[in-house]
């Protein structure tokens, strides 16, 4: 396997590593960060390609915006994960909406 694939495969097991359960007192509504900067380091030159869960769900690849290496997504190599971030995709949406209603 290509190096630049290990490292998007580690980046992909890195999203679901597992955490401590968040503690939730009072029947309070936990908060969720997301990172500000959501993307990946481009494997050649290491630049950050800026990029969405949506758009990898959309899309068959990237494109470095320094260095134009194109990283395409191998769809049936990568069903698992990009069902995994289907699923959490569609956790971040219901936890909005709930937010939202809470306001």
């Amino acid at each position: 396997m290509p190096n630049y694939l290990k490292k998007i495969n580690n980046w992909f097991q890195s999203l679901f590593s597992a955490k401590k359960p968040v503690k939730v007192e009072n029947n309070a509504t936990p908060s969720i960060s997301i990172s500000k900067n959501p993307g990946l380091n481009c494997p050649e030159c290491s630049t950050r390609i800026p990029i969405s869960i949506q758009t990898l769900l959309s899309s068959n690849g990237v494109t470095c915006p320094n260095c134009d290496l194109e990283l395409e997504i191998d769809k049936e190599k990568s069903e698992g994960a990009l069902h995994a971030l289907e699923k959490l995709q569609s956790g971040i949406q219901k936890a909005s909406s709930i937010r939202n209603q809470s306001i």
